[in-house]
């Protein structure tokens, strides 16, 4: 009686082992199923989250190229706008916020506005010379110099081209 009662708690706690070994493991597979289906449900969301991060990354970087094209033009420093404009070229059609002007403006703007002649010729290369602002103004509204007015106009600017409240660039000249 005495090695069935011992067989007997031997089994029992054998298969009260085995049992529990069982349910671990349905804990875990339970676990690695549910990250699984979570995994499936969030990739499109990390992969978004990737890409808005890449993206995040890439616009700091364009932002300060722009920022570098503008101090350039802002120095005359004809070599390193030269060289921004064939490593960069999506710089010239960005907007910038300069302390001298009222709204955000492009290089062109900037190069007339500064009369930086060299660099407007090479921008004009690149730029359409009616290119405007916001409130519509063109390059040729923040002219200073008569070289800077007469290469926008070889270009093709339309010298009677109306901005915001109808100010034209004869009327910011005088």
């Amino acid at each position: 009686m005495k090695y069935i009662l011992l067989a007997t708690v031997l089994v029992v706690s054998k298969y009260a082992h085995s049992m529990e070994y069982v349910h671990s493991m349905k804990d875990v597979n339970d676990r690695w199923v549910r990250s699984e289906q979570e995994r499936k449900f969030l990739q499109p969301y990390s992969q978004e989250i990737q890409r808005q991060a890449l993206l995040s990354q890439q616009n700091k970087i364009a932002k300060k190229k722009c920022a570098e094209l503008f101090k350039a033009i802002e120095n005359d420093d004809r070599q390193t706008v030269a060289d921004i404009i064939k490593t960069n070229p999506a710089c010239l059609y960005r907007n910038h916020a300069e302390f001298n002007f009222q709204e955000k403006v492009t290089s062109l703007h900037v190069a007339a506005y500064r009369g930086r002649n060299v660099c407007l010729k090479m921008l004009l290369e690149h730029l359409d010379p009616n290119i405007e602002t916001k409130n519509k103004h063109v390059p040729l509204h923040y002219v200073q110099n008569l070289k800077a007015a007469q290469l926008l106009e070889k270009k093709g600017a339309f010298i009677d081209k109306k901005a915001q409240y109808k100010v034209t660039p004869f009327i910011c000249v005088v």
